[in-house]
């Protein structure tokens, strides 16, 4: 009696598949850093595009422009023709700093205490002028910091920095 041979894989074959797979799941499986690190910096780049906004608004307008923030709640609000616009920020960032941090950004040479030096609010003037000040923004890890500055000057003009190896970079 004669009995056909049963399909199966062969050690070979079940290595080799199972070694694909491995390869193939770590490609995509994310990488919470990079993920966390491209939140928070859209999240700067989300204000400072607020920041030219109420600018341009103002020296267009002729009035004075204001950007409220909420640093307990994590928010910012705007006028917007009638209405209120307000923005949260994700549930992993906020508005904060990385002990031991120095800054401002430009000329790190003190601890960073509070995060906004520009205290409840923003004046954007109609001469295009911005009131001075630094907003820090950290993911919830507090690994990550970015900021955004407005340093004092006749022109003002917004910079952002990303915090890494105890050193703030313009980006």
């Amino acid at each position: 009696m004669q009995t056909k041979p049963t399909a199966a894989f062969t050690l070979i074959e079940l290595l080799l598949t199972l070694s694909l797979f491995i390869f193939l799941a770590t490609l995509t499986i994310p990488l919470p850093s990079f993920f966390t690190k491209a939140l928070v910096k859209s999240e700067v780049e989300q204000l400072h595009t607020t920041f030219s906004f109420l600018q341009q608004k103002a020296l267009a307008t002729g009035a004075k422009q204001k950007l409220s923030f909420d640093i307990s709640n994590n928010r910012y609000t705007y006028q917007l023709k009638s209405k209120l616009v307000t923005h949260t920020l994700p549930a992993k960032v906020s508005f904060d700093f990385l002990p031991n941090a120095l800054g401002p950004p430009s000329k790190a040479n003190r601890p960073i205490t509070q995060a906004s030096t520009f205290g409840a609010y923003i004046t954007f003037f109609p001469d295009g002028t911005i009131t001075p000040g630094t907003i820090y923004l950290v993911d919830n890890n507090k690994k990550i910091m970015n900021a955004l500055t407005v340093p004092v000057s006749d022109v003002s003009y917004v910079r952002k920095y990303r915090y890494g190896d105890k050193r703030w970079v313009c980006f």
